[in-house]
């Protein structure tokens, strides 16, 4: 693909993750009620980063040099943030990857 496919694949995820966002954004804010000490930028930034991690790693068979780089971020933050977001999903995806690569040795 050349970079004008890349671009337009670009754009057409950042409208539609405006779009989920602006969704979800306005049916909670509609509830004063839950305004209330939610810390919403913390929590939904923490519920982000986990989702993309989480995806990132799976598409990578758990690699995180090759995550890490997806990224555009170094090894070792990449390490920091598995552990404190997705250190169980991490650590069941490596074991999975495990149990496959065991199952086509035997093969």
């Amino acid at each position: 693909m050349n970079n004008t496919t890349y671009r337009n694949i670009d754009q057409k995820l950042k409208s539609e993750l405006d779009n989920v966002l602006n969704n979800y954004l306005d049916n909670f804010l509609d509830s004063p009620e839950y305004l209330k000490d939610l810390k919403l930028y913390k929590n939904l930034q923490d519920k982000v980063t986990k989702v993309l991690l989480i995806k990132t790693l799976q598409i990578t068979n758990g690699n995180i040099v090759a995550s890490a780089k997806i990224l555009g971020i170094c090894r070792n933050t990449l390490r920091h943030y598995i552990k404190a977001f997705a250190a169980n999903e991490y650590r069941d995806l490596v074991c999975q990857n495990r149990v496959t690569q065991d199952k086509r040795r035997k093969l």
